[in-house]
């Protein structure tokens, strides 16, 4: 404990002593911990009065227990950093590099711990590592009558040679599978298990090389974690996604190299232990997978081995193995960077809106983006990325129900929507949808979608217009639509408010009026896609470029169902431009505003109805064919907000015309 802590507690000492005033005895103040434990329990707590002053004496109790305690710790601490010091200044080379290894002193002389060699410099919890380093030393070499014994343990130590001669002895955090426990080895209970007293003293010896120099050049970071050579601080994402990462004291990242290397440039390269991503240095798990993934790491190595080191009890360690990395370039540690300066601001937001008290469906969502991050990094892939698109947009429709939520995200390019398509109808559509901008004076459609006030350095805030009201997906949208249309006509906007950066082919569109979508994540994938940088032109007209063959193509190759023709009808009073025929003027048809509460109802032959004599009245032949209500109806209100491309086609389909 620092002394900014133990100065907290001296002054809930103070504080609980104001506040007892009244049923504290001023005698108790006068009596050592144990005497006020004792005073406690002879008080009777059947009287209201003396419950409470019971109560009271308890909670003083603790506070003095927890002061006494820091006071023997700093005790026991006391002159540690001047013996380590004078150790390094008087002791020879070889005990100097097991200093560097076991301590690292930080500018301002303060003594640091690299997790690698236990939770204290060199044991961990009551066993000492170099005690049992040079007590197997003497089993092995000074004190062995059968030096046979030593070399077949050693042949098994280094190539898995079998052997009966093991040692009864306890391994530490190194070998998890026996480090003794429940439900380890025979029995309920086993306490000491067999090992090779030569796996302990290589894996010392190797140690010394994994921290080598570091101590000179990294000390500690912004936020006191301690930096030694790959190691970080550890994430429950990938197999540990379990984990609540409270217990993981840190995750250290083994490097594997095929290839042979010599001692020199083992020692030069464990020297630097550096990954960083460009300039910045990784300091957990997400950031030293996208070093790796981003070249920030060389050297010929393959593939990195991440060991948790996970809380057992007490002072107690394991270094669980949780899966391997390959260091391999993938393109989506691009995207990621993008996200990662979103994050920062996210996390900074909400620590500072609850502080302690962060909201258990916010923790969750952020847990769920970390572990898709890290599989993107791990296997890369379209579904990945939208995998991970689809959890941000479940954050976001989180921080849109707050109470204060916070100024709208934004920053991911338009690539993330390349990187993405994996060929599926969910975010072709959730594409289109999230590409709505703004026309006139009606925003874009993230307004309708969540409320965020402005109304900061003298600005008013912004009306709301959120519109995001149903029970599904495609009640939601109709009542978008319904909400953007109404504001274009309040605000005389003279087009339909529906232009977009990414439009569909009517197949599409069809097939999610057909229902074959999934509509849950079809939602997170639209909310996922209002972090895009829509306004960013360059960047989405090249996005558009590159998606334009490939979306051509229908994800369910086919016409257009006979049943989504009334569809077809509606949607040219739905269309943000004019309507241009050869041989006539372009035209700009508007709809009525009854035709969303007339599909919403289940109305399909009266919206068409209404939607035919507009385009007669507009010049247009619309086909006379009396359209039947629908069971889709919503969907068809729904569909009628997706912005749609090729509009002659539409019009082939409905109107008794030459279009050519």
């Amino acid at each position: 404990m620092t002394q900014p802590d133990l100065q907290e507690l001296l002054t809930s000492e103070k504080d609980a002593r104001s506040n007892g005033s009244q049923t504290l005895d001023p005698d108790v103040l006068k009596l050592t911990i144990e005497q006020i434990g004792e005073r406690k329990n002879t008080v009777q707590d059947s009287d209201p009065k003396n419950k409470q002053q019971k109560k009271t004496i308890g909670e003083y109790a603790k506070i003095l227990t927890k002061i006494r305690t820091e006071v023997k710790k700093s005790e026991r601490s006391s002159g540690k950093n001047e013996i380590v010091q004078a150790c390094r200044d008087r002791l020879g080379t070889g005990a100097l590099e097991w200093i560097d290894a076991a301590v690292i002193i930080a500018n301002d002389g303060t003594l640091s711990w690299p997790p690698v060699l236990g939770s204290a410099g060199g044991n961990e919890g009551r066993l000492d590592y170099t005690n049992t380093f040079m007590e197997n030393i003497r089993l092995l070499l000074i004190e062995n009558s059968n030096p046979e014994d030593s070399i077949a343990l050693l042949n098994n130590s280094l190539f898995g040679e079998r052997v009966d001669a093991f040692a009864i002895q306890s391994t530490g955090q190194f070998d998890p599978g026996r480090a003794g426990g429940s439900n380890q080895g025979f029995g309920i209970e086993q306490k000491k298990f067999p090992t090779n007293p030569w796996n302990f003293i290589l894996t010392l010896e190797g140690a010394i090389v994994w921290s080598s120099s570091i101590g000179q050049k990294n000390s500690a970071d912004k936020k006191g974690f301690l930096k030694s050579p790959f190691t970080v601080r550890g994430k429950p994402v990938g197999n540990l996604a379990q984990n609540d990462g409270k217990k993981t004291r840190a995750e250290l990242w083994a490097p594997v190299w095929q290839n042979p290397l010599q001692f020199p440039e083992l020692r030069a390269f464990f020297g630097e232990g550096r990954s960083a991503v460009g300039r910045k240095s990784a300091v957990d798990t997400l950031g030293f997978a996208e070093a790796v993934t981003s070249l920030g790491i060389d050297r010929g190595v393959t593939e990195f081995i991440r060991h948790d080191l996970l809380k057992r009890r007490g002072d107690s360690y394991i270094a669980l193995p949780a899966g391997r990395f390959p260091v391999t370039y993938r393109r989506e540690s691009d995207r990621i960077r993008e996200l990662d300066s979103i994050l920062q601001k996210l996390d900074s937001h909400v620590n500072k809106e609850f502080k302690k008290n962060i909201p258990a469906s916010f923790t969750s969502a952020r847990h769920r983006i970390d572990n898709a991050t890290y599989e993107v990094l791990l296997h890369g892939g379209a579904g990945r990325i939208k995998g991970l698109l689809a959890e941000i947009g479940q954050m976001e429709q989180i921080l849109a129900r707050m109470k204060k939520p916070p100024k709208p995200f934004a920053g991911l390019s338009p690539r993330w929507i390349a990187d993405a398509d994996d060929g599926t109808l969910e975010l072709r559509i959730a594409a289109a949808l999230a590409s709505i901008r703004a026309t006139g004076s009606v925003g874009s459609i993230r307004e309708n979608l969540e409320h965020r006030e402005n109304s900061e350095h003298g600005k008013p805030k912004k009306p709301d217009r959120t519109a995001w009201k149903g029970n599904t997906l495609p009640a939601r949208l109709a009542s978008v639509l319904a909400r953007r249309m109404m504001d274009a006509e309040r605000l005389g906007c003279t087009s339909n408010p529906l232009d977009s950066v990414i439009s569909l082919v009517p197949e599409d569109i069809a097939s999610f009026i057909e229902g074959d979508t999934d509509d849950r994540l079809m939602q997170d994938l639209l909310f996922g896609l209002m972090w895009i940088r829509w306004n960013d032109s360059a960047k989405t007209d090249e996005m558009v470029q590159e998606l334009r063959e490939s979306w051509k193509k229908p994800v369910n190759q086919g016409t257009v169902p006979t049943v989504s023709r009334s569809w077809a009808l509606l949607k040219l009073l739905f269309l943000p431009r004019k309507i241009q025929r050869e041989g006539f003027e372009p035209i700009m048809i508007k709809p009525e505003q009854t035709l969303v509460p007339l599909l919403l109802s289940g109305r399909t032959g009266d919206a068409c109805e209404v939607a035919r004599r507009r385009l007669f009245a507009s010049g247009f032949l619309p086909v006379k064919t009396r359209f039947p209500d629908a069971g889709n109806a919503e969907r068809i209100a729904a569909a009628l907000l997706v912005p749609v491309q090729n509009e002659w086609r539409l019009m082939s389909m409905v109107l008794e015309e030459n279009l050519k």
